[in-house]
This record gives C-alpha cells, sequence and structure tokens, in this order.
C-alpha cells in the first residue's frame, strides 16, 4: 500500500496545468451602409496541425448592428473571420484572417456598403492617461463612404480652429488628449466633422459623460468616426459615432 501511494503521489506531482497564454483585443465596428446586423463567425486557426475548429452556430453567434461596435477577447494570433447579414448567413460579406498577437489591441473598421465592403486593420496603442491628469483620449477616423478629406472643430470654439485635420477616407488621426474637468464633464464636448475644402459642417457627434457608451471619461479613450454616405440624395446621410477603448 506504501509503495502504491508513493507512485500516486509521484505521478500527481508530475503533471503540468494548463495555462492560458493570453488573449488580444478586437473590437469589431460595423459602419457598411445599408447593411442588417452582421454575424460573427470566428474559426480560428490551430497552429499545431493546421486544423480549424468547428463553425459556430449562427444562432448563438454575436450580431453587429449598424452604427455599433463588439469586443472580442477570446482569439489570438492567426485568427480567421467570416461576417454575413442576419437575414441570409450563407453569403459572406467580408471575409479575412487576423494576426492578434498576445496582449495586442486591434480594431476592424468595416465600411462602404453591402455590395462592396470596405476594411480598415487597426494595431491600437492606448495612451496612458495619469489620475492627476484630469484628460480625457479622443481619436477621429473617417469611414464616410465617397467623402472627402475633413477635419474635426470643437462646436464651443467659436475659432473654428481645427483639433483634427487631413483626414482622408480610412484613415485614423492619433489619440490627443482633452481636458475631462468639471467643465467638460458636465457639458461634454460636441465635435463638428467639416469637409476640408469648403469648410461646411457635414455632421456633428457628441460626446457626454452621461450618454453610455458614448461617455467622457477622465482616464479613458474614445474613438469618434465619421459614417454614412456622403453626396446628394443619398440612402444614409452622414452621421457619428463613438465607440469607447481603454
Amino acid at each position: 500500500m506504501l509503495l502504491i501511494m508513493a507512485i500516486q503521489f509521484a505521478s500527481t506531482g508530475c503533471i503540468k496545468t494548463a495555462t492560458s497564454p493570453g488573449s488580444a483585443s478586437l473590437t469589431i465596428v460595423n459602419a457598411v451602409n445599408l447593411s442588417n446586423p452582421l454575424v460573427t463567425n470566428f474559426t480560428p486557426v490551430n497552429e499545431k496541425n493546421g486544423s480549424r475548429i468547428p463553425l459556430e452556430y449562427y444562432s448563438i453567434a454575436n450580431q453587429i448592428g449598424y452604427a455599433s461596435s463588439y469586443e472580442w477577447g477570446s482569439y489570438i494570433n492567426y485568427t480567421s473571420i467570416s461576417l454575413s447579414q442576419i437575414e441570409d448567413t450563407f453569403a459572406n460579406i467580408w471575409s479575412g484572417t487576423l494576426v492578434l498577437p498576445v496582449g495586442s489591441i486591434h480594431t476592424l473598421f468595416l465600411a462602404g456598403d453591402t455590395t462592396k465592403v470596405d476594411s480598415l486593420f487597426s494595431t491600437d496603442v492606448i495612451p496612458y492617461i495619469a489620475p492627476g491628469d484630469s484628460s480625457t483620449g479622443v481619436r477621429f477616423v473617417n469611414l464616410a463612404q465617397n467623402a472627402s478629406s475633413v477635419l474635426v472643430t470643437i462646436q464651443a470654439d467659436t475659432t473654428h480652429s481645427p483639433i483634427a485635420n487631413n483626414i482622408s477616407y480610412k484613415t485614423i488621426t492619433p489619440f490627443q488628449q482633452l481636458p475631462a474637468d468639471v467643465n467638460a464633464l458636465t457639458n461634454g464636448y460636441t465635435f463638428e466633422f467639416r469637409d476640408e475644402a469648403t469648410d461646411s459642417i457635414l455632421t456633428t457627434v457628441s460626446l457626454y459623460n452621461y450618454s453610455y457608451p458614448a461617455q467622457l471619461l477622465p482616464f479613458k479613450c474614445e474613438t469618434v468616426i465619421l459614417i454614412g454616405q456622403a453626396g446628394t440624395s443619398v440612402q444614409v446621410p452622414l452621421s457619428g459615432m463613438i465607440y469607447p477603448n481603454y
């Protein structure tokens, strides 16, 4: 009995506990004009044998409505994904393979329309904002179909001085810090997207402390996006959306 117990103890001591290799963050933004909710289907590649994990049931897959986003933290390394509209899950409107290193943060922006989806994949470096700074980080993205270069001003600034410019289609600006003091938290910010050539206002989007998910919070960062279709007699007018970063 003592010998059997000793063998069992030795065997138990040799068992290795599986540990998670870590994760990556992926946010998908749906700015595809004329789209219904998009259904996600992840099929990660097994690096050991090259096989793919079975397809996820569409009934439980995540859905991303127009002008909204969704964040995942369950996939790393080479990850294949396809997206379809909820009413026709047999027809993919976009598919691709993303590289998501452990510990990285990414955004997949989807734009264009359902006949031709454009994509923009970014590796996001979220700035650290010290608690004592009383500031928030904001960046801007132009995903407006057929839009020319735009600039951004703050509505409360009567000088109309741009805080970001030369934002062409599928361009992401760096994060910049704006005050998040008592006045800002009370009044928020209303950003004006303007045509760079004419300075005319295309649309506005507001960032308030109480309008989740468009939260203006100290030490946090947000992404403000121009979406819709530029021009006259369009089906989807220009508008703005916001999603929170870290």
